[in-house]
């Protein structure tokens, strides 16, 4: 096997984790690299929240209201090299199933962990979104699995 620090423990994932995902398979733009900032484990459940990041910068600087319920994250040269959006708006849910074959089919990798400021002003974020449906917001922050 590879670096043990890149192997995925579905059930060990936790808010804040990052996991890059290649050839993520999308409607609208065909299969691209990407990256999945989870925002929850509801494992129970057997799913995660969570969002794709982007590095497209002109949609939100264009307009105002495209940066609603956004973080725009400054490269810090760690995690991300170019500025990144997490969109709130647009908020996921991954199967466990499909991150498990994912990895079992090494398109699937751990990529690292936000630190606990990080996902903190995440949290608040979410907590004060006027575009997430509240059964959403109280989901992900109130998961019981999730670091608050």
């Amino acid at each position: 096997m590879t670096d043990d620090s890149k192997i995925i423990l579905i059930e060990r994932l936790r808010k804040g984790d990052i996991l890059f995902y290649k050839d993520y398979p999308e409607l609208e733009t065909g299969h691209r690299d990407k990256y999945i900032v989870l925002l929850s484990n509801n494992i129970k459940e057997k799913f995660f929240y969570g969002v794709l990041t982007t590095s497209q910068l002109k949609y939100y600087e264009s307009n105002p209201f495209n940066r609603i319920d956004t973080k725009i994250l400054i490269p810090d040269g760690k995690l991300f090299k170019k500025k990144t959006v997490l969109d709130f708006k647009k908020i996921r849910e991954f199967t466990v199933k499909n991150l498990k074959t994912a990895y079992k089919n090494k398109l699937l990798k751990y990529y690292g962990k936000f630190n606990e400021n990080l996902i903190e002003e995440i949290n608040n974020a979410i907590k004060n979104s006027s575009t997430i449906e509240s059964n959403k917001i109280d989901l992900i922050c109130n998961d019981s699995n999730s670091i608050k």
